[in-house]
């Protein structure tokens, strides 16, 4: 399994530069960084999470930019695309995401579940949807089973000041912040 894992190093640009790791037995392909989906299309009760639920996207979710560093924009989009290997035992996965505090309560850990499709591609992603939640700081997004990491996936949310010539990856035509 080295060799799968050195192999994807070489093509997966945010295993590359470190700020994700995954399970290769688990994950023939991971990548992190802004996500590009969607607006919501539906919800999923998530007791775990600050809002009770998740919101479920249809249609393609992909990867917009690779990236560790994720302005607080928003409904900015940031977290993981990646393909389910094949072969890979079909169950769910805890997605956990760790964050400085964020609302009247001070939350700082949320999590659902997810499915694990052998062979098919799934995306696991925060949005800023209020302005509560768009706090600078170390977020870190991981998936779990049976006690297991499966991946982790660190960012740096920071003051969009910060970053004053990001164009998003995700509107057309691109638009400044």
């Amino acid at each position: 399994m080295r060799a799968l894992a050195s192999l994807l190093l070489l093509v997966s640009p945010a295993l590359a530069d470190g700020h994700v790791s995954g399970d290769m037995t688990v994950y023939a392909e991971i990548d992190a960084g802004i996500i590009c989906a969607a607006e919501a299309s539906g919800r999923e009760l998530a007791p775990d999470t600050r809002t009770g639920f998740i919101d479920l996207v249809e249609g393609e979710i992909t990867l917009g930019q690779a990236t560790p560093r994720i302005p607080a924009l928003p409904g900015l989009a940031f977290g993981i695309v990646a393909t389910v290997a094949d072969g890979a035992q079909a169950a769910g996965a805890t997605v956990i995401i760790m964050h400085p505090p964020v609302g009247t309560d001070g939350t700082r850990r949320e999590s659902w579940t997810t499915d694990l499709v052998p062979g098919k591609r799934t995306a696991n992603f925060f949005r800023f949807d209020y302005p509560e939640e768009r706090v600078p700081g170390p977020w870190t997004l991981q998936a779990e089973r049976d006690g297991k990491v499966l991946y982790t996936a660190r960012f740096e949310v920071v003051d969009p000041a910060l970053m004053p010539n990001f164009v998003s990856p995700c509107e057309m035509p691109p638009q400044l912040s």
